[in-house]
């Protein structure tokens, strides 16, 4: 069985890169950037993609199976976002969601534009462990517990200002830990010192290149994720494979795919203790979790 990817990067990292890195690995499927052959059309995001493709699945008589983890910030897209992928959904034979929180969200998208999805099912992205893996180079740091914030993009739902409070009262009584930043900030944030003015030790790493992020979440103890709504958060087991524990929001994918191994942030009122307890849980076992 033939499957042509638009766009497809076969090197690249996230979302739906890494469902397609890891899904050539362990299928004799044949994934390919060219339509030559092809049986079904894969859309591992449904912004690499333009009706125009569609158009020649339909007039090859390919069947078509569309991914969908969160749903398109519009505003990244000049307003033609929301109105592509009503026609994708429409348009698509079967749909894979990224976690059932994806799924809920779609099928109320789905429901309130009149779209009845012909066939759907979930399955969980996955991470490349030949890659995010705990072995590997690391910064050499003494400051102890490193914690790390990654934020991606702008997107405020990734609510920085929550976890630098997170790490500001922990850093009160525990001098020696660090907070590491990797990243898209805006301006008056990084004008501004990330919000800290007592001295809170934290450093800033820049926006780094994907193929960078395996050291970053490697160089830390726990990793700091209060995003909200985020229906499939990639970074989350990328840090997870890489022996990082993470701290997360009930309210997303993450509590979907973490399970045990991570600590909530509903579940505990002291920063104190949500630190400790996310130093207790043991690493390998959720490393062998993943």
């Amino acid at each position: 069985m033939r499957l042509y990817v638009p766009n497809l990067n076969k090197e690249g990292f996230g979302g739906g890169n890494t469902f397609v890195r890891n899904y050539r690995k362990y299928t004799k499927h044949i994934l390919q950037d060219e339509v030559n052959k092809a049986e079904i059309m894969f859309v591992a995001n449904p912004m690499w993609c333009e009706r125009s493709d569609f158009d020649v699945a339909r007039i090859e008589g390919w069947k078509v199976v569309t991914r969908l983890d969160n749903i398109p910030e519009d505003w990244a897209n000049r307003g033609t976002a929301i109105s592509k992928l009503k026609d994708y959904l429409a348009w698509s034979d079967l749909i894979i969601y990224q976690s059932n929180l994806a799924k809920e969200k779609y099928q109320e998208f789905m429901i309130s534009n009149g779209i009845t999805p012909k066939k759907e099912m979930v399955i969980y992205n996955g991470v490349d462990t030949e890659v995010f893996k705990p072995e590997g180079s690391n910064i050499e740091d003494d400051a102890h517990p490193r914690i790390l914030y990654v934020k991606s993009s702008r997107n405020e739902n990734k609510r920085y200002p929550e976890a630098m409070e997170i790490f500001r009262r922990y850093w009160q009584t525990n001098k020696k830990s660090k907070l590491l930043l990797v990243g898209q900030f805006a301006d008056d944030i990084r004008t501004y010192n990330f919000g800290f003015y007592n001295g809170e030790n934290y450093q800033y790493y820049g926006i780094q290149p994907p193929e960078m992020m395996p050291m970053f979440y490697r160089s830390a103890d726990i990793f700091l994720f209060p995003a909200y709504a985020d229906c499939a958060p990639n970074c989350l087991i990328e840090a997870m494979a890489c022996g990082v524990v993470p701290i997360y929001h009930p309210y997303g994918g993450g509590i979907e795919y973490a399970g045990e191994y991570g600590v909530m942030l509903d579940q505990v009122e002291d920063y104190q203790d949500l630190i400790t307890q996310a130093l207790d849980i043991d690493r390998k076992e959720m490393v062998d979790f993943i």
